[in-house]
């Protein structure tokens, strides 16, 4: 998980740099990066935001961005459900796609020798967490010395490298990766970065597919 902290950090000075930037105050910056833990939520969010779209456009857009955690949670419902709902609703909101794909392939791995799973995920969590918040925290602090220029977004673009390369294992996770990358392409001149919302579908449905397609395969060998 080092490239993921490392990662996250980088994504989060970016997001916080957006933020301030964007027109939002210091405190609603911070309110911000502590309640909508999620970078894409926020990337896809603070444009529309200055464009002075409604409120209902902008939490459909920020909700299709984070359908993907619809999916996680499918995945990893029968192994936190002896969870007290508090303790599910600390865990669904740290849960970032890095921990959710680490859990799932170790899940899987390990089968029922896999102890101890929810103080991993959490633990893996807690790391990232601290690593996000730390580099928004770097990012709207330092927003006030770092000219605002879109040359930063490409310490975004690397950041994301970072975290999303080491994820790439299997032919569901490449197939989620090609689809999103070149529908994000294609889409790319759609207004409010909704090229964005649908590369995020593309590679969902392309993972969907993917899984099912293994799954075949598993079942005739």
């Amino acid at each position: 998980m080092n490239s993921a902290n490392s990662g996250a950090v980088a994504w989060g000075v970016i997001a916080g740099l957006t933020m301030m930037n964007s027109g939002l105050s210091m405190t609603q910056s911070l309110v911000m990066a502590v309640v909508v833990y999620s970078g894409t939520a926020q990337m896809v969010a603070m444009p529309l935001i200055v464009a002075g779209a409604s409120h209902l456009v902008v939490f459909i857009a920020v909700f299709l961005a984070g359908v993907r955690f619809l999916i996680y949670s499918a995945a990893m419902a029968n192994n936190l459900r002896r969870l007290k709902p508090w303790q599910a609703i600390a865990s669904s909101y740290q849960t970032i796609d890095g921990a959710a794909a680490v859990f799932l392939q170790r899940r899987a791995n390990r089968g029922d020798r896999f102890v101890h799973r929810v103080s991993f995920l959490n633990g893996m969590n807690m790391a990232v967490w601290s690593f996000w918040m730390g580099g928004l925290v770097i990012g709207i602090f330092g927003a006030a010395w770092l000219p605002a220029s879109p040359k930063f977004g490409y310490l975004g673009i690397l950041a994301m490298f970072g975290m999303v390369v080491p994820m790439l294992k299997g032919r569901p996770a490449w197939a989620c990766a090609v689809a999103a990358g070149l529908v994000s392409l294609i889409a790319s001149p759609l207004p409010y970065r909704l090229g964005l919302l649908v590369a995020i579908l593309a590679g969902i449905a392309a993972g969907v597919w993917a899984s099912g397609g293994v799954k075949a395969e598993r079942i005739k060998s």
